[in-house]
């Protein structure tokens, strides 16, 4: 196919799945597929594992942790996974309040990229490039307070490492297939359903204890 190629592939077993660079008038990004053995069959989008929910895949996103605006959640038995939100996504606050009002971050963190859908939130790339311009220690907490109302934001003249930051987040989430937020990934670039998700955490706080409300970082 014209545009698209083959960048890795790997034999599950039953299938192949492969790694694809598509190139459109939106540039380059990545795009899972799965392959039938036979090659009769093609199947474009997440590969997912039926027995724990997991989408299988290629990448390992240890070392963009440290270009990721900030970091929600505790060390622990859950692990290290990466949440793509927009400060203007009313799923993305829903999602990201059940997380912090039932305590489900206890064992695990959450890495924030910023993905500011702009048809949708015209302001929410300023409020990304606001909240990436404060000191690393005091982005949670601008976060915090723009998705409480916090207007400061509007007054401020983004720099051009905010916009680079920002620009680097976005070209990893496209790069990762991302079609809309809130999407969480895991360290190795799989897409895990949001409701998967919180079922994990929901285990790893029955097996582990949960914070109380509000307590998680």
């Amino acid at each position: 196919m014209d545009g698209v190629t083959i960048k890795e592939a790997k034999d599950i077993g039953s299938l192949y799945i492969v790694n694809l660079q598509v190139k459109d008038q939106r540039g380059a990004r990545l795009q899972h597929a799965s392959v039938s053995k036979d090659f009769k069959f093609v199947t474009v989008g997440t590969t997912y594992n039926t027995n724990d929910g997991i989408a299988l895949g290629f990448n390992d996103l240890s070392e963009a942790i440290k270009d990721t605006a900030f970091t929600l959640g505790n060390e622990g038995k859950g692990g290290e996974f990466f949440i793509v939100t927009d400060p203007d996504c009313p799923a993305c606050k829903s999602f990201e309040s059940a997380l912090r009002d039932q305590g489900l971050l206890a064992h695990t963190q959450l890495h924030v990229l910023f993905y500011p859908l702009d048809r949708l939130h015209p302001n929410a790339r300023k409020k990304c490039e606001y909240i990436l311009s404060q000191p690393a220690d005091k982005r949670k907490a601008a976060y915090n307070a723009i998705v409480s109302g916090d207007s400061k934001w509007a007054e401020h003249k983004s720099s051009q490492q905010a916009k680079a930051d920002l620009m680097a987040m976005t070209a990893l989430a496209d790069e990762l297939g991302i079609s809309g937020t809130p999407t969480v990934f895991d360290m190795q670039g799989n897409q895990v359903d949001n409701r998967v998700f919180i079922k994990y955490l929901e285990v790893l706080n029955t097996n582990y204890g949960k914070l109380k409300k509000g307590d998680s970082k």
